[in-house]
């Protein structure tokens, strides 16, 4: 089994105990359930989501888990599909390095130990087990086709290893259940991603693999424990040249460490402008005593990382259609921004279907007056944080020139860089209409990209002959800056300007601790769908909860309560 990568995890996440997590993990633990739960109160609001938890109703006639959102009890599979289309749903998530583990992994130990009648520490145990391997089978494919929540397949691996850790498998019986659902991967299409309700399951499908592998490897089926190892295995699909240093210490450094907690609805990428629109509005409720109005926004200039480009870039060709869709809302700095300062806010209510389709017309002319533009200051403070606290230097340093521009050229296909430089020459006009503008000179961009390079040439050098290893990484002092600058100008000309570097809840951030704004999340949107008794004493049983207390006693404190006749109440 210790020849294989697969061996040597499901022989780690086997023998782990709880005593051997440091008390700083099982606290981000907890403020990772608190915000998978409050995004699963969120997207409930959503029809699409519900219609997943209505189809997945149909399957089979277990009772054994709830439905979060509905307090309905149904199999461990038919509640797993619901919850984790309804955390999917707004993008409202947590994420860590480097991944989107939480809907896996909260989602599916809480419905198995909800059925098994475990305890809760066996369930954190069982959580934080998931994101280490999930966050390190997402790093180990970094330099691949796919990135952040389409790197789906990390659900296949956080499912079958938390759900067979709880069903008492053996490291041998585990391997092969893990084996067996990488053995069989799904990812989502990009259409199906950015702009329709099919992107609900993006979670939701291969947790129901995992959960499949564990009954099945239960049985005696057995799977390719190689197929991490293997040319012709899992990386010869997800990955141009595979980062297996991330699959070093285990149980020395915790992924779970950089767990970040998203306050705003939308893609990680966007959080940093959302924040700085939320001070700006602020600014202006200090100056005028009132929020700004849409009718006296005359621009807003976004200046954000490469990220930010690119996933407005990415999303928009999956929202020009005559119906905005709340999916590709939350991929695009232009349209959060323009429903921030069309609702005054940026929350699930304004992100539903019905108020989308009544204020499209409103939210197309506000978006259009937001302009994105590259920041080389943001992207140089983005590749520091890869290269030095990440260690992808010696990630880099380990490639051939050859490999390098085989990247170079598969990163130019597979994302928007090499367009920049035509929108950069092309008509004003032109630029204006993507809502994505670069500096008006050409040598302008090419002296800001010219300049991270540099810094990423300087830390390969620095780390040549030193192959990459993330038991060297210092984990607990990561950071995610996905940094932005808003301007926003008004009618009268007043203009209102602030930045954030990392995204509040982030990793790095100091304004306020994760847990607590985990916490206050948790608060805000659970009044959707429980009571104010139910949610001080399930925010006091997940932080108080004694060591005997079992996953059952929480499930009342965190599902809606149903009347006697099967109705909501």
């Amino acid at each position: 089994m210790t020849g294989t990568t697969i061996g040597r995890v499901a022989s780690w996440v086997s023998s782990l105990r709880f005593e051997d997590i440091p008390p700083r993990v099982i606290e981000k633990a907890k403020a990772q359930l608190m915000s998978v739960l409050a995004a699963v109160y969120a997207g409930s609001l959503l029809e699409e989501s519900r219609s997943v938890s209505d189809a997945s109703g149909r399957w089979g006639q277990g009772k054994e888990a709830s439905v979060l959102a509905t307090g309905q009890k149904r199999s461990i599979e038919a509640a797993v599909c619901a919850n984790t289309a309804m955390s999917m749903a707004l993008d409202y998530d947590d994420y860590l390095f480097m991944g989107h583990s939480g809907h896996s992994a909260v989602l599916v130990p809480l419905a198995v130990c909800e059925a098994e009648d475990l305890r809760f520490r066996e369930m954190l145990l069982a959580q934080v087990a998931a994101n280490e391997v999930a966050g390190r089978l997402g790093a180990s494919a970094l330099l691949g086709p796919l990135n952040g929540q389409m790197f789906s397949f990390i659900h296949l691996l956080a499912s079958s290893c938390s759900a067979a850790r709880l069903h008492g498998l053996d490291p041998s019986r585990m391997g092969h259940a893990m084996a067996v659902a990488l053995s069989h991967p799904c990812f989502p299409l990009e259409p199906g991603f950015f702009a329709a309700g099919s992107k609900y399951l993006t979670a939701a499908l291969p947790c129901l693999i995992g959960l499949r592998a564990v009954g099945l490897a239960r049985a005696g089926l057995t799977g390719p424990l190689g197929v991490l190892d293997h040319p012709r295995g899992f990386y010869r699909v997800f990955s141009y040249y595979p980062v297996r240093g991330v699959w070093g210490g285990l149980g020395r450094q915790w992924v779970t460490d950089t767990v970040s907690i998203k306050i705003h609805p939308g893609c990680a990428y966007i959080s940093a402008a959302l924040d700085a629109m939320a001070e700006i509005f602020d600014r202006v409720r200090l100056s005028r005593g009132r929020p700004p109005e849409p009718n006296e926004v005359a621009s807003v200039t976004v200046r954000t990382s490469l990220v930010g480009i690119e996933m407005e870039e990415h999303s928009r060709a999956y929202r020009d259609g005559e119906r905005l869709h709340p999916v590709a809302i939350g991929f695009s700095l232009r349209y959060s921004l323009a429903l921030m300062l069309l609702a005054g806010r940026l929350d699930p209510e304004s992100l539903t279907e019905s108020y989308l389709a009544g204020h499209a017309g409103e939210l197309r002319s506000l978006a259009a007056k937001v302009s994105v533009i590259p920041d080389h200051e943001l992207n140089r403070l983005l590749v520091r944080a890869m290269i030095e606290q990440g260690g992808f230097g010696a990630v880099l340093a380990g490639l051939s020139p050859r490999e390098l521009l085989y990247l170079s050229v598969q990163a130019a296909r597979n994302y928007h860089f090499g367009s920049w430089f035509g929108r950069a020459a092309a008509a004003p006009a032109d630029r204006a209409s993507r809502g994505v503008r670069v500096p008006g000179r050409v040598p302008a961009l090419v002296a800001g990209a010219l300049s991270a390079l540099r810094y990423a040439l300087a830390a390969y050098r620095r780390a040549k002959g030193r192959p990459y290893d993330l038991e060297e990484q210092d984990l607990e002092r990561f950071s995610f800056p996905f940094a932005a600058r808003v301007s926003l100008e008004l009618a009268d000309g007043s203009r209102f300007e602030a930045g954030q570097m990392i995204p509040r809840g982030a990793a790095g951030s100091e304004e306020c601790t994760r847990e607590a704004l985990a916490e206050e999340k948790f608060a805000r949107e659970a009044r959707r769908v429980l009571t104010p008794v139910q949610i001080e004493k399930a925010i006091s049983f997940i932080k108080t909860a004694a060591d005997s207390a079992t996953v059952r006693t929480l499930i009342p404190l965190v599902a809606r309560k149903r009347a006697a006749s099967g109705s909501r109440s």
